[in-house]
Parts: C-alpha cells; structure tokens; sequence
C-alpha cells in the first residue's frame, strides 16, 4: 500500500521525486510524511486540474491547418502562431454547439481584434482576416460567450499566404468600412454625413477588387443613410442593388434583411403593395431559414401593411404568429408590443372592449419587465380606446398616468404627444356634447375647450424646444381649431397663418436639401421625425380652412438594416419598435432619465453637456464614463441613445459582455480620473438629465 501511494505521489509530481530522493529519511518519517502528502494531494491535484481547465495551448501552422476541440466551462485554449510580415491570413473559427469570443493578439501583445460569434445555428462561421504587420508569434484565444455552457468548435485556415495588393485594399477597406458603421450608429448629423462620404469612397473600390460581400454591405448601408435622410427613391434603388447580390451570393440572413428594408421603404412612401410583395419574399426567406426572430419581425411587418391596407382580419393572423414567436424565444417586450399592435387592429374594427383586453395584457407585461416607456405609451393606447368608448373619464384618467410617466421618463416628444392627446379628448367631449352645431358652444362646452387650448400650448412650447417643425404645425394647427371652436376667429387665423408659413419653411428647406444631396461632396441628414401611434398630425397642407382632427398615426421611420461586420443579429440595427407607434422592430426600452420636475428644460441639460465637454477636453480624453443604463439589446440602447441627443445630451453606446451575455451600455463623457467624471454626473442628476 505504502508503495503504490508512493508511486501514485511520485507520477503527480516530479517535485515530491526529487525531494524525497534528496532527504536521507528512515522509513518512519517517511511513512508519515507520505501519509500527510496522501491528505494534501486530493486539494492539489484539484488545484492542477482547475489550472488545466482555464487555459489550455496549442500550435497553428499550414501544417496543423484544421482543429477542432472541445471548450470546457470557464475554459479558454490559446493558439500560437507563427507568421511573417506582409502575410495575409483568412481563418474562420466555427462553432458547434455554443457561442464563441475570439481574440488576437499580436507579437508585442497588442490585441489586434475581439469578435463575437452570432447565436445564429445557421450562422456558425466566424472569419477572421488579417495583414501582418510584425514578423513574430501570434496569438489567438477562443473562449465560451455563456460561461456556464460548455461546447466544442474548429478552427480553419483557409488562406495564408503572402499579402497581395488587392488584400491590402480589402484589409485597408474593411477597416474604413468599420469607421463608417461606428459613425453611422452615433446617428448625428455630423457622423452620418462622415459615414456617408466613407461608404462612398470604399464602393467603388469593393467593385474594382470584386469583393461582393462588400459591396453589397456598402450598397445596404448607402441605401439606409438615405433612408434617414428621407431619400426613399435613392434608399430604394441601392437596396435593390444589394439585394441582387446577397441573392447571387446564397447569403440568405443579409436577402432577409434587405427584403425587410425594401419592405420598410415602400411602406414608408405608403407603396404598401410593393411593400407587401417585399414582405411576402421575406417571410418565404425566413420560413426556409428556419430563422423565428427575422420571421416574427417580418410578420410584424406583414401585419402593419395589411392594416393599412384594411385587410384587418389577416392583419389579425400575422400579429397572433408573430406573438406566438416572441414567447416562443422568451421576447416579453416584443410579445407586449404586438399585443400592442392586435389592439390597435382592434381599434381599427371598432371592437374596443377586445382593444382595451389587448392593451391591458401588454400593460402588465411592461410593468413586470420594467419598461416605462412602454408602460407609458399603452396607457396612451387605452385612453385612446376609452375615448372611442365615449367613457372619458376613464380616458382622461389613462391619459393622465401616461403624461406622468412620460414626465417621469423626461421624454420630452411623448410628453408633447400626450398634452396633443388630452387636448384632443377635451376637443371631441366639447364636441359630443354639443353635437347638433360644433361652433354653439354652451358656457361648458366653453371651459372645455378652453382646456383643450392650454394643453395644445403645452404640446407646441415642448415642440419649440425640439426644433420640430412638423409638430409645430400640427399643434398650430390644433389651436387654430380650438379658437375656432371658441368663436375666435382672428387667433383661429393668426395660428393657421403660423403653420402655414412653417409648412412653407420646412419644404423649402427640403427642397434645397435635396440639391445639396444630389452632389456627391454634400450630404446633410434631416431629422427623422418620431412620432407616437397616439394621435397623428391634423394636416401637412397649406389649406386655408381648419384641419380636421387627427388621426392614428401608422408610421416606420427607420430601418432595419444590419452590418457587414457583425452581420444580421437577432432583431436588425437602427430600427426602434415603440408600443407607441405602429413598427417593425423590437421595442424601444423604458429611459431611465427621470426630471427632478415638470419644468426640466432642455437647455438645462445642454448646460450640463457643455461642462462635460469642457471637463473632457481639459483633461484630454480618458478611460472614465458616466454609464447612464445598461440594457440587452442595440436597438434599445440605441433608441434610448437618440431621446437623449435630442434632449442634448451627447452620448454613445458600448457593447461589453457581463456574465456570457452582450450587454450595450450607455454611456457619456470622457474622463481622465473618476472624481471629475462623479463631479458632472451629480450635475446632471440634479438638472434631472439622468437618474
């Protein structure tokens, strides 16, 4: 026995060999101190393996060209690999069975790129293309993306060679292409027409080079940037172009997003057959696929352009399979927000009790998940449908708690479409009440839309601050109504005359946007205008008599369009699906910006920004941030991302992983050391910019 334990000791440590070798012991002591080692060696040998398991090594070269291995929890395998200045490498890391993180790094320890395999099973490859710049040896690292699911994966070298000049331009172009997408995804002015004259210049260099992947990818993000910019026959043109090529290339992920994205335009310039033939070719592409989120998004699609076109019933069919698929794969906001959509439907076909059921379900699920947003915009939805109820106490109530929440969210455009909304109540109650002749107004029906006035002030000062000139003339035009109704003919037309004049501004301003964009050295972004499904604008047109009341709006204003980098994820870029307004996407998440009052104004948070700005630029630009909210998904952040800029806030997304999941952070500022960082942070909490 005492032989074999020591035979057992001897082959787990050479280290116990030598020592005991070395000590000159009589068998006594070495009985005991073989019996204290036998009480130690389970705790080490536990210690060894657990070192085993974090890291393991391997060698790549030409000759040892295809690996494959299995990756252990909380395991990661290190490859080495020799190369030389001016090689090309093309190396593709494949999954098997679960999500992958891929790191380089280069001779000197410089990490040269991480990359995260998509979730897709019929996405596994991850490819990685890189030009030595340093003779040395390369390091590659692969560890699981969920840190408690273990999986197996390959890894191939399908090129390396020495680089040639049309691989210099593709690493050279790729790199270009990045920056744009980086630009793009800040969704200003300035970065886009950055991103813009980027797309531009590598294009034609994709073609020369025949790399047709990015060329279609260009072809998807040009048509998209003029989406923004409202060029819908231009985004359409260069959509169809891309989409020729995903098709020739048998790469069905990026055909069932740019079909989507022609879906999107043509539904946008209400060419809603077209938009249904699009949507039709998406769906048959996402069945075969057999890809349930870009299904479930192209069954939203389906939905809205159905309901635009009254086929409400199959409406109906399309928003019940996309709600099945979004509880399929665990989407609660997504579910909530098509339960969003079958109530509006519901609307639609004058059912507003099973509106109101719809509503509610869709409510109790934005509270359980805690999106205030969308807790906000379905009160809006039920008070729209107690409205139509003629119950209006009840819709006033609902109205009441969505403007709460709105102020709470210090969501400036909900807040303004909400104030649009109370006034429209008290415009169709002083109406009801009077509905033999609308301009006899008893004293009551008097007071009423007196009220009515004073909340469509409100919504107008709110669009002021955001420089919205078409909301502006929607709520001039409400008021023109609303002193109409109240015998005031000489306001009534002072308004009108306003949003007249406005409406004559803003298409002279298109139109000289337009002329700018048709050069290719100029390109300027006109704002998107996001609007709630609450209440729509009264009109757009230069008539000279009163609008009529507004109506539903059933508006996209974004795409979804993906990238060539990180190629179509779960739900597609740059596209927000809020509760609030008929969309294609995911939902916009609650903001966790919370005023100290009503009264926050936006210059208030502007003043703020600048002292970031100033602090930034004073101490250069550093590793410290204001992390604003972290939440799971792009499109989310994103959005958030966008209420605050137009509130004046700068600021960005940044991706990160927390626990084996991607999470996007949204972050401001710039910051040398945290003191100074803390110190603009507690400035904009108390000018209630964040919470």
């Amino acid at each position: 026995m005492l032989l074999f334990v020591y035979r057992l000791l001897l082959n787990n440590s050479k280290e116990i060999h030598v020592m005991l070798k070395s000590l000159r012991l009589n068998r006594k002591t070495c009985f005991s101190l073989l019996l204290c080692l036998c009480l130690f060696a389970p705790s080490l040998a536990q210690d060894n393996s657990r070192k085993r398991r974090v890291t393991e090594s391997f060698f790549l070269s030409e000759k040892n060209s295809y690996i494959e291995r299995q990756l252990l929890v909380d395991q990661t395998h290190k490859y080495q690999l020799y190369l030389k200045q001016d090689q090309y490498l093309n190396l593709a890391v494949i999954k098997k069975d679960t999500d992958l993180v891929v790191k380089v790094f280069d001779p000197n320890e410089k990490k040269l790129l991480e990359v995260t395999s998509s979730d897709r099973p019929q996405d596994p490859e991850l490819g990685i293309y890189l030009l030595m710049e340093l003779t040395g040896t390369y390091r590659l690292e692969v560890s699981v993306k969920n840190p408690i699911q273990p999986g197996s994966y390959a890894i191939k070298i399908k090129e390396l060679r020495v680089a040639t000049q049309t691989d210099k331009q593709r690493i050279a172009s790729q790199a270009l292409y990045d920056e744009a997408e980086q630009l793009r995804s800040q969704n200003t002015n300035e970065s886009l027409e950055k991103a813009f004259a980027i797309y531009n210049k590598i294009l034609p260099i994709w073609q020369q080079i025949a790399d047709k992947e990015g060329e279609a990818a260009t072809l998807n993000a040009i048509g998209s940037v003029y989406y923004t910019n409202k060029q819908y026959k231009e985004s359409l043109q260069y959509l169809e172009q891309s989409l020729k090529i995903w098709s020739s290339l048998n790469n069905p992920l990026w055909e069932v997003a740019t079909l989507n994205s022609l879906g999107t335009v043509s539904n946008t310039i209400k060419d809603n057959r077209r938009a249904l033939y699009f949507y039709l070719k998406a769906q048959q592409a996402a069945t075969k696929l057999n890809d349930p989120q870009w299904l479930a998004f192209t069954l939203n699609g389906l939905g809205k352009v159905c309901s635009e076109l009254e086929e409400f019933d199959q409406a109906l069919n399309y928003y019940q399979q996309a709600r099945l698929l979004k509880r399929s794969f665990g989407d609660k906001r997504g579910e909530a927000i098509t339960l969003t959509h079958l109530g509006n439907i519901y609307n639609l076909k004058q059912d507003y009790s099973s509106s109101i059921d719809y509503n509610n379900e869709a409510l109790a699920i934005f509270k359980s998940i805690g999106d205030g947003n969308g807790e906000a915009s379905t009160l809006n939805n039920l008070g729209r449908s107690y409205m139509l109820l003629k119950d209006y106490t009840e819709a006033l109530d609902q109205f009441q708690k969505a403007l709460k929440k709105k102020q709470e969210l210090a969501d400036l455009r909900g807040e303004a479409m909400t104030f649009n909304n109370i006034g429209y109540l008290y415009m169709v109650q002083s109406q009801e009440q009077n509905s033999q002749n609308y301009l006899q107004t008893t004293y009551h029906n008097h007071d009423i839309t007196q009220k009515a006035l004073d909340t469509f002030k409100q919504a107008l000062a709110i669009w002021q601050k955001l420089d919205d000139i078409e909301e502006q003339q929607t709520s001039l035009s409400l008021i023109a109504k609303a002193f109409s109704a109240l015998g005031d003919e000489e306001n009534a037309n002072k308004y009108l005359s306003q949003a007249n004049a406005l409406n004559v501004t803003s298409k002279k301003a298109f139109n000289q946007e337009l002329v700018a964009n048709n050069s290719s050295s100029n390109y300027t972004n006109q704002k998107s205008n996001s609007t709630e499904q609450n209440i729509d604008k009264s009109s757009k047109s230069t008539q000279s008599n009163i609008v009529d009341l507004p109506k539903v709006n059933n508006e996209t204003k974004e795409l979804p369009i993906v990238s060539k980098a990180s190629k179509p994820s779960k739900s597609p870029k740059k596209t927000t699906e809020n509760p609030n307004k008929t969309s294609l996407s995911d939902p916009a998440n609650a903001s966790n910006i919370s005023p100290t009052s009503r009264e926050v104004e936006t210059k208030d948070i502007k003043i703020a920004n600048d002292e970031i700005k100033n602090v930034s630029q004073s101490q250069g630009k550093g590793k410290y941030t204001i992390q604003v909210s972290s939440l799971s998904n792009r499109i989310e952040a994103e959005a958030m991302c966008n209420r605050l800029r137009s509130s004046g806030l700068n600021c960005y997304v940044a991706e990160g992983v927390v626990a084996g999941k991607t999470v996007f952070r949204i972050r401001t500022g710039q910051f040398q050391n945290p003191d100074e960082a803390k110190k603009v942070a507690t400035q904009l909490k108390e000018k209630g910019a964040i919470s």
